[in-house]
């Protein structure tokens, strides 16, 4: 599920990129707050949830910004399901 009501302007190429990502891999998406540099949303799976930041009016990587907060989401699984130890 993706919810981007709160949207106060167009999406960027990023943001449509980031939560094509988001909806392929599992996740729903709920954009919170847009700002010129970056937009914030809660991502939510498997009833983890996180704040994802992505950046705005910058040239970069989408599919690598990607990669990393895969990484970091995994991260954050292992603490949660470990009861915050590692």
């Amino acid at each position: 599920m993706t919810d981007t009501s709160k949207a106060k302007w167009e999406l960027t190429k990023n943001d449509l990129y980031a939560i094509e990502w988001f909806n392929k891999n599992g996740f729903d998406v709920t954009l919170k707050k847009q700002h010129i540099t970056k937009t914030i949303y809660d991502v939510s799976k498997d009833g983890i949830i996180d704040s994802f930041s992505l950046p705005n009016g910058f040239n970069y990587d989408t599919a690598g910004y990607m990669e990393q907060y895969n990484k970091s989401w995994e991260l954050l699984v292992k603490i949660k399901k470990n009861g915050g130890i590692l």
